[in-house]
């Protein structure tokens, strides 16, 4: 495997040899560059992340690696990002709602001169 064929399968790149398997030494173990129509993305397991598998350690299976588990959380967490965003556009819609009604529950004539009345 040239240097050329290694940095192509770190970068999820296709290369000349994308049908061979090519054994690969890395930090002790051997794996298999494997050929992917997907990108990878390198995630550093800093205190952090330990910390976050570790909390949800007791809701999965064990034998789930944690390549899969991480995948899983980001989606999952993504979703919750995006349900959290709605939540608060809705709550936004209903306070502009209820603020520019007939009846906000609050002295308009009051809101106007809030300055005038705070400061003198």
């Amino acid at each position: 495997m040239t240097s050329a064929d290694r940095a192509a399968c770190r970068a999820g790149i296709p290369s000349e040899n994308q049908g061979r398997h090519v054994k690969v030494l890395h930090l002790g173990a051997t794996i298999y560059c494997v050929p992917t129509r997907f990108a990878r993305i390198p995630v550093t397991k800093d205190l952090a992340l330990t910390e976050a598998l570790d909390r949800v350690a007791p809701f999965i299976e064990p034998e789930q690696p944690a390549a899969s588990l991480v995948h899983d959380l980001a989606i999952r967490g993504a979703e919750a990002m995006l349900a959290e965003r709605q939540q608060d556009t809705a709550a936004l819609e209903r306070l502009i709602e209820h603020s520019t009604s007939a009846d906000p529950g609050f002295d308009v004539d009051v809101a106007q001169r809030i300055d005038e009345l705070a400061w003198g």
